[in-house]
């Protein structure tokens, strides 16, 4: 071991700190409030170059990389609804909440609430780094010191992730009042409106995460004169038409960007499947398309502003609540984010728990 060694060892890891003792390596600060002592106390040779100081018995030298944000447990995730609670006491005999999930990515705040959400908790907490519990309450649990939980996440060193016996815990509030009508808005003047807008039902959790998009229709396979396409929020795919009609229960794809496209329609809607256009040529004669979709009213109230456009919201098979974009993991781009009808589990092209629950505005 050297000071250079260990440096890259924990850059590598994306390690803010590395100090070397005991002629060793550690990556983190494990208690707050240590005073310097003089460098003449670090005199203990490096295992791997004796040449080298290495710290001492019980003396650390700490190399710090510039970056300087400290770990937090932040009031809120993001723009969710998610805040924190803090600090409470867990134990292996009484656990503060019953259920421990896996998470993708590795266990952040923000991983953890989305996967107790999913699991339907409202309440979630992490633990020793690297754990995430779930539950929709804090019971008879001791509220502990701030200073209780100080470890930081595994998965990302910017956040808290409790401690031994401890949870960094958050809780979800109620969002805004929805009213669902799942009915079609009679004689439907279509003509105003021609993108659908795909708007997340609760906003991310994470600074990184998905904040809605203009739907795209993309081409997705070509075989002979059969093209079949799929509403998207892929921005880089390939496309040929601009935006969509919805007539008489139609959603028809319009304004090609190609002179020789041909007409395609929407053929039928499946739960847990995208929304599908084909080439008309191909199909049946006289098959005009599926019928199955409509505008719905706003499910928000029009006064609070909670919704990211005056327009009604699309319906499908007679749900305007079920939509969500899913991220396709068999398609190229990889993980695209594509439009499915009440997602379904164990499905071939995406993860039911990586889906985000949206509302469809007409624009």
């Amino acid at each position: 071991m050297t000071p250079t060694v260990c440096i890259n060892y924990c850059s590598a890891n994306n390690w803010a700190y590395a100090g070397v003792e005991f002629g060793g390596c550690d990556e983190q600060l494990h208690e707050t409030g240590f005073q310097g002592i003089s460098d003449s106390s670090c005199n203990m040779p490096c295992n791997g170059d004796p040449t080298e100081t290495c710290g001492g018995s019980n003396i650390i030298m700490v190399y710090w990389d510039g970056d300087f944000d400290i770990p937090s447990s932040p009031p809120t995730l993001w723009r969710s609804f998610w805040a924190y609670s803090g600090c409470f006491v867990d134990s292996t005999d009484q656990r503060t909440f019953p259920t421990q999930v896996q998470t993708i990515g590795g266990v952040t705040p923000a991983s953890c609430a989305d996967a107790c959400a999913f699991n339907g908790y409202t309440m979630m907490g992490t633990e020793n780094g690297e754990e995430c519990w779930c539950g929709n309450s804090t019971g008879a649990a001791t509220q502990a010191p701030e200073s209780d939980c100080t470890m930081t996440c595994n998965a990302d060193r910017d956040f808290l992730c409790g401690d031994a016996n401890r949870l960094s815990v958050y809780h979800h509030n109620p969002g805004p009042q929805e009213t669902y009508t799942n009915q079609c808005i009679p004689n439907f003047n279509s003509s105003q409106y021609g993108s659908i807008l795909a708007s997340p039902k609760e906003p991310s959790t994470s600074q990184t995460g998905w904040d809605g998009a203009l739907l795209r229709i993309i081409d997705v396979l070509t075989e002979g004169q059969t093209t079949w396409s799929l509403l998207s929020a892929c921005q880089n795919c390939n496309e040929t038409w601009l935006d969509t009609s919805l007539d008489g229960g139609f959603l028809t794809p319009v304004i090609s960007l190609s002179d020789d496209a041909p007409p395609m329609i929407s053929i039928n809607l499946f739960q847990g499947e995208s929304v599908l256009f084909q080439t008309k040529s191909t199909l049946p004669a006289g098959y005009n398309g599926y019928a199955g979709y409509c505008a719905s009213p706003s499910p928000y109230p029009p006064d609070l502003g909670l919704s990211p456009t005056d327009g009604p919201i699309l319906l499908g098979n007679g749900r305007a609540d079920a939509w969500a974009m899913c991220p396709n993991t068999s398609a190229f781009p990889v993980n695209r984010l594509d439009l499915v009808l009440e997602p379904i589990a164990n499905h071939p092209h995406y993860n039911i728990q990586e889906c985000i629950s949206v509302d469809l505005f007409l624009e």
